[in-house]
């Protein structure tokens, strides 16, 4: 909740509308969609060793074909043929690993509100292998609009899920 600067109104929003009480509650619509990045194209890494999750299986020469966040074949990739209009990356000297998911991440993803247009704490987890976060605690405004510039392909991030701010009365310092 906030007044307007002389204190004769009064503002706060639910979900995605505006509430104004002046002599009266007024409502406005906020709400605004953004279509999420979600890559279409066919998309290919090919000759990298791949760690899969079957059976500790190791591909040493292997290719990964993939479209949009689904992986369609995984294989030799002397034995697996590409579609023609692939997007195809050398991965020649790379080992590809499942992505991990860390239950239990904490980062600040926003300073003052503001997120910024490219976050070394996002950075670092996606350099070791974290594809998707889950933040128990984090500010409720900075984590979901991280959450929605990530989805939007406008920051590169893990996947991100929060509860928000926390509830069970620790502080941190966005909330003290």
């Amino acid at each position: 909740m906030n007044y307007s600067h002389d204190g004769s109104e009064l503002f706060w929003t639910q979900g995605n509308t505006l509430f104004r009480y002046s002599k009266e509650i007024t409502k406005t619509s906020i709400k605004h969609s953004i279509p999420v990045d979600n890559h279409q194209k066919l998309a290919a890494i090919t000759h990298a060793r791949i760690i899969t999750m079957e059976n500790k299986e190791i591909i040493e020469n292997g290719t990964i074909i993939w479209k949009g966040d689904r992986i369609l074949r995984l294989g030799n990739s002397d034995s697996l043929k590409i579609p023609k209009g692939t997007h195809i990356i050398d991965g020649t000297g790379k080992t590809i690993i499942p992505g991990l998911i860390d239950v239990h991440f904490h980062g600040s993803q926003a300073e003052g509100g503001i997120v910024p247009e490219q976050n070394w704490i996002n950075l670092s987890a996606l350099s070791f292998g974290v594809t998707t976060l889950h933040d128990p605690s984090n500010n409720t405004e900075s984590i979901f609009a991280a959450r929605e510039l990530q989805m939007s392909g406008r920051i590169l991030a893990p996947r991100i899920y929060s509860t928000g701010t926390i509830l069970y009365g620790a502080e941190s310092r966005s909330s003290a």
